[in-house]
């Protein structure tokens, strides 16, 4: 039912209340009852519409927010595989150090150098 429907009724009912002699009469009552469930079910109706806008709204954040969460989970994971294989490199090369010199400084700051990355 629409609410203008429902005003129509309303205004209905009042017009032929004043028609009748017992305004606290039984049909009275139980339509003016009618017409507050009515009422109610399109504030319920309004409300629920509005719920399901949000829902929606929210929905479509969470994949948003899904999406970007893929993007940077992929970009962290391309990062650690680029360091492995760069502090792989370093190791590498601290090892050809240790095997090649015989400056032991060197090779012992290169091996502080590579614990603190």
């Amino acid at each position: 039912m629409s609410k203008e429907r429902l005003e129509e009724i309303k205004h209905q009912l009042e017009e032929s209340n004043s028609y009748d002699d017992n305004p606290n009469g039984y049909w009275y009552h139980n339509i003016s009852w009618l017409i507050e469930q009515a009422e109610q079910t399109i504030e319920l109706v309004v409300a629920y519409d509005n719920a399901q806008k949000e829902i929606q709204i929210l929905k479509n954040r969470i994949e948003l927010l899904k999406d970007q969460y893929g993007t940077v989970n992929k970009g962290l994971h391309d990062d650690v595989s680029k360091f492995r294989k760069q502090n792989k490199r370093y190791r590498e090369a601290l090892h050809h150090i240790e095997e090649n010199s015989n400056d032991k400084v060197a090779v012992f700051i290169a091996s502080k150098a590579l614990e603190e990355s």
